[in-house]
């Protein structure tokens, strides 16, 4: 006997695919992969990215113009108050 009838079955099959475990061998085994990214999704993604970012300026600048609204009417009242002073002030000097 040679090693190919060690090898070979006698229809010329391997003789592993006739052991019982043999069909552990016979396929492998199909592993998920995540699709690539095509490039309309980098683009939307792109795009995404940008319209964040633009979100995130206007807010910052949203909140911004909120504390110069909110000094100014702090100003405005010190304004008043200090008119009132003044117009009290005329009053006792008259």
């Amino acid at each position: 006997m040679t090693d190919s009838d060690d090898y070979l079955s006698e229809d010329g099959k391997r003789k592993m695919n006739e052991q019982p475990w043999g069909h552990i061998f016979n396929r492998s085994k199909k592993v998920p992969r995540t699709p690539d990214k095509s490039k309309s999704s980098r683009i939307k993604d792109d795009a995404q990215d940008e319209l964040k970012e633009m979100m995130k300026e206007m807010l910052q600048e949203n909140k911004k113009k909120a504390k110069e609204t909110e000094e100014m009417k702090m100003m405005m009242k010190e304004i008043k108050e200090l008119r009132q002073e003044n117009n009290d002030y005329k009053q006792q000097m008259e």
